[in-house]
């Protein structure tokens, strides 16, 4: 029981943590994709550049969001310890197991909260790129 509940944890954490590693990918693309449009708008001077550069920007802030760690959200040694206070020796392995079910309970919060960021911030991005994209053919195929 306390094996699959920590492993259940585990498992959580993990992609957790991959979720910011895609959200550091995001932000890459953002970047490079600011910088694209930047430059399409020193080649065509129009002001029609700045909207997917501010979706962008928008998805930067989104994703920004989702990475920052919230210090309020994390279980320290002494919070566990002052929340589940101490454990019997008879009852000690269902106490951890309820220790780790709470601890998994608030990290898919944590979790559910980051992902619904991420997901602004990617769907932003898709935005940015098919609005960008249409924009500049319009500039190059405008008579």
């Amino acid at each position: 029981m306390v094996d699959e509940a920590r492993e259940s944890l585990f498992q959580l954490e993990y992609i957790a943590t991959s979720l910011d590693s895609k959200a550091y990918g995001i932000i890459a693309i953002n970047t490079i994709l600011l910088s694209v449009f930047a430059f399409s708008f020193e080649i065509y001077h129009s002001k029609l550049i700045f909207v997917p550069s501010f979706i962008i920007i928008a998805s930067l802030i989104s994703v920004l969001v989702c990475i920052v760690p919230r210090s309020s959200h994390r279980m320290t040694g002494e919070k566990i310890i002052n929340l589940y206070g101490e454990m019997n020796i008879d009852n000690a392995a269902g106490q951890l197991a309820f220790n780790y079910a709470s601890l998994e309970k608030e990290l898919n919060v944590i979790y559910e909260e980051k992902y619904k960021y991420f997901r602004w911030g990617l769907l932003s991005t898709i935005a940015s790129v098919i609005v960008g994209f249409v924009i500049i053919a319009y500039l190059i195929f405008d008579p």
